[in-house]
């Protein structure tokens, strides 16, 4: 049977009535964001591409494309641009030809979906419209996350600009996932993304790719849901990239929206930090005690209970046999009536999640966890067990949920660099190094500044015990060094008399000076700020609520000193070196200041309040050393683990 026209008519009228309230509805949305705009003395309309200048070298033709809606950041030509404001909200009145047009295309898309897709260009991870901005714009107004379109890709000159480095990323991203829905806008997330989520897969399988966009579609509507409430201005992608970073694959790609919600409720911080230009906060001493009497009541209980959680056992590191000498310490003298202590040995990096939580379970108070290896841990079950503080010994962590904590060396090793410029009589000094993480290239450079500060003449020949084949000994040798600066400690199961600083006369070693690390006084100042209730004293201070705390305590922090043999050390260099000290624990004299000039001859100028994280993040050699800094690929395979986590080149593949 035919329909009579003007019932067809008639019908169309009602609906276009209807549709004109939606049209208001968008048309006030649009309006206020072009106040808002203008305000601010931006432009209100929408973006044009042609009025971006830029240099094409390449136009690819991607054929039908599945569009993420919040990726459509304006038009291709001018022509219809005011008609829109920012954010493809109309603006022309509600009696407009235009408008009309607007309510018929709103009946249809609500009704059929979207029958016909745009046409669009892509330009640096954005896509500009060259026909349907209405449909984009229905769409906005209706909230639709994808619009379907035929996609023409603008590849821009490649050049240092960190925007088009992070372009070129994506591209290589794209090249092997196919997915355009995920941008993130930090440099080196997409590499970082794709190793988490498709290890080892140069091209990703189908499989792949249906997992990893349904958990970007998961955790996009919980993110959003929850960003809708708070304003974070985090991307969904960027966030994405946190929460699978500090959860892990396995344990996020199953869970389902509502889970992921419950998640990202408890982890809200993890992502406020990652908008920080600078998350980390360093405390390079301890907060002052502002109470008398040390509070022995902790959560209704009379002890707290702590945990203390090895990598390795004291038989085979002298690492866990120092920070063992700490924990004694904190139960004998500093809290014999107030704290009881446990440790546990032999936690591998793969058991320590099911370990923490088991500890957390178990109800300690505290878990100081000694290997940088199990920071990643750390982090996952910090989030899930708030009420435990967890610790990690390392340095360099962005996490809101965990602490990390290790003792500032380069201090005491500068004091042992002025004792070896004095002393040689080569002018060829050996240091024997561990592993390259961060904080450690501080230690050798003050070293090396030390040693010229009282003899230009001297040069430091550097070795590392981690790297492959390596052989330290012959090092000292070969490079004709008479004085040695090794090993920190020497564990009773592993006794040796080289270790700190020592005269290497004719390969027989005669002790000198050697640093102290106390982590003992460290753990005992931490522990105190919990017992007396200024554990959060430490973020106020530091202006760190929103950021990651470290704690990088030294000489000022009794965490650290030297000791010395009196008879064979000259008098005038031990008082130089006690003066000084005196003078860093007051914090009058900084050993690596004023202009530095590295081994590839760059210079680099540290101020008086120069950013500690430079000191942390330190990855050049200063310019009297001989030796490098070693990548990945260099280092014996039972540090590999620490360097990925750690390292300075932990991104490396092979020394420069």
């Amino acid at each position: 049977m035919t329909v009579p026209y003007h019932t067809v008519i008639g019908i169309e009228i009602e609906s276009n009535n209807m549709s004109i309230e939606e049209y208001k509805a968008a048309l006030k949305l649009g309006e206020r964001e072009a106040s808002s705009l203008s305000a601010k003395k931006e432009s209100p309309y929408l973006v044009v591409l042609d009025d971006i200048p830029k240099k094409i070298v390449k136009r690819e033709n991607l054929g039908i494309q599945t569009i993420p809606a919040e990726l459509i950041a304006g038009t291709v030509h001018n022509n219809r641009s005011n008609a829109f404001s920012r954010s493809f909200y109309p603006l022309l009145s509600a009696g407009s030809e235009f408008a009309s047009k607007w309510a018929l295309l709103y009946d249809s898309i609500s009704v059929n979906g979207m029958r016909e897709g745009i046409i669009c260009e892509e330009y640096m991870g954005k896509y500009y419209v060259i026909e349907g901005n209405k449909r984009v714009s229905v769409n906005r107004f209706l909230g639709v996350p994808f619009i379907e379109g035929t996609v023409t890709r603008l590849v821009p000159e490649k050049t240092d600009d960190p925007e088009i480095k992070l372009y070129y990323e994506y591209l290589e991203f794209y090249k092997k996932s196919g997915i355009a829905e995920i941008h993130f806008t930090k440099l080196g997330s997409f590499d970082k993304f794709a190793k988490l989520v498709a290890p080892g897969e140069e091209v990703w399988s189908e499989d792949t790719v249906i997992n990893v966009r349904s958990l970007y579609n998961r955790f996009r509507k919980a993110y959003d849901e929850k960003r809708g409430e708070d304003k974070l201005r985090l991307p969904a992608s960027d966030a994405m990239l946190v929460y699978v970073s500090l959860l892990g694959t396995e344990d996020t790609k199953d869970k389902t929206a509502t889970e992921m919600t419950a998640d990202i409720t408890k982890m809200w911080d993890e992502f406020i930090l990652d908008t920080k230009e600078e998350p980390i906060a360093v405390s390079t001493h301890p907060v002052k005690d502002k109470s008398n009497v040390i509070t022995t009541l902790f959560k209704g209980k009379s002890r707290l209970k702590i945990a203390f959680m090895h990598q390795h056992d004291t038989t085979t590191s002298t690492r866990v046999y120092a920070h063992e000498l700490g924990r004694h310490y904190l139960e004998e003298k500093a809290f014999p009536q107030s704290v009881t202590t446990e440790s546990f040995y032999n936690v591998s990096t793969e058991d320590a999640e099911d370990k923490l939580e088991e500890l957390c379970k178990a109800g300690f108070d505290m878990i100081f966890s000694t290997s940088p290896e199990h920071n990643a841990a750390c982090a996952k079950i910090a989030i899930l067990y708030p009420q435990t503080k967890i610790l990690n010994c390392s340095l360099n962590t962005s996490t809101a949920h965990m602490r990390t904590y290790y003792i500032r060396s380069y201090e005491s090793k500068f004091l042992l660099g002025l004792i070896a410029g004095a002393m040689t009589k080569t002018n060829h000094i050996s240091y024997i190094a561990d592993y390259p993480v961060y904080g450690t290239i501080a230690s050798i450079n003050a070293f090396a500044i030390g040693a010229k500060t009282v003899n230009p003449c001297c040069e430091i020949f550097l070795s590392w015990t981690s790297v492959k084949d390596s052989d330290p000994d012959k090092d000292v040798t070969d490079n004709n060094c008479d004085i040695v600066s090794s090993i920190d400690i020497s564990s009773p199961k592993q006794l040796t008399r080289k270790y700190g600083l020592y005269l290497n006369l004719d390969g027989y070693p005669i002790q000198l000076a050697a640093p102290l690390t106390d982590w003992g006084k460290l753990y005992e100042q931490i522990i105190k700020t919990v017992l007396n209730g200024t554990w959060e004293d430490a973020e106020t201070e530091l202006g760190a609520e929103d950021r990651s705390l470290s704690y990088w305590w030294g000489l000022s922090g009794g965490c650290a000193d030297i000791i010395y043999s009196e008879k064979k050390i000259p008098p005038r260099t031990l008082d130089l070196v006690n003066f000084l000290k005196e003078q860093m624990i007051k914090g009058q004299y900084h050993p690596i200041s004023g202009t530095l000039r590295f081994q590839d001859g760059t210079e680099q100028d540290f101020e008086d309040n120069f950013d500690i994280l430079n000191l942390i993040n330190m990855d050049k050699l200063y310019e009297n050393i001989h030796g490098y800094i070693p990548g990945v690929s260099e280092i014996k395979q039972e540090a590999v683990e620490l360097a990925k986590a750690q390292g300075i080149k932990a991104d490396d593949t092979a020394s420069d």
